[in-house]
């Protein structure tokens, strides 16, 4: 599984937040470790805004790390490529209208200039 969310630390401080809340409705341990766990994520959002470059520092070293591992391991990272072909081609051959969709988006958005990724997106 892979839990996209906790690779980015404001994400996990509102998932930590969520988890905290839920302990509540458990037994005095429970309280315990909510309390534990909303300190915690008080602890990461006040990191987050004392250093505005942990987030983005956090990342580079991740994806330093990735593109490390997928050197070292070239037919791992040719094997992950050839699955996400495989998924792409059945995505746009279960679901022509979503490809259609995504071919015009491109069309518009290349005669308009690009654009940032938000108004790409927005199109869609």
């Amino acid at each position: 599984l892979n839990f996209g969310f906790m690779y980015s630390a404001k994400s996990r401080s509102i998932f930590m937040i969520f988890l905290g809340t839920i302990l509540f409705s458990f037994s005095l341990f429970g309280k315990v470790i909510g309390i534990l766990m909303l300190a915690n994520a008080g602890f990461n959002i006040y990191i987050l805004f004392r250093y505005p470059e942990y987030e983005a520092t956090q990342r580079n070293d991740a994806l330093s790390e990735i593109k490390g591992y997928l050197s070292a391991h070239p037919a791992f990272a040719q094997s992950m490529m050839d699955v996400g072909v495989k998924a792409g081609s059945e995505l746009i051959r279960n679901n022509p209208e979503l490809a259609r969709k995504g071919a015009e988006v491109l069309v518009n958005s290349s005669r308009s200039g690009g654009g940032s990724n938000g108004e790409l997106y927005a199109n869609v």
